[in-house]
């Protein structure tokens, strides 16, 4: 989960104001949290895999109207 700073600290997780990290042990951003060191950032439509956004077709992949290309 990213999580963003609200105030600078340093420990087993060390953050500057504003910087924005990815935290994986729960047990230290639920304190980081209570603390109010921390803030969960949501996901935005740029974060997300490349795979879960919809791409438009590309126009070599759109269908011909009745040509094909013989060589």
């Amino acid at each position: 989960m990213m999580y963003k700073a609200s105030v600078s600290f340093g420990g087993k997780v060390s953050m500057s104001v504003g910087e924005v990290k990815d935290i994986s042990d729960v047990n230290i951003a639920k304190d980081l949290l209570k603390a109010g060191y921390i803030e969960e950032v949501k996901p935005t439509e740029k974060d997300k895999p490349k795979d879960e956004i919809e791409q438009p077709i590309s126009e070599k992949a759109k269908p011909t109207k009745g040509k094909t290309k013989r060589g």
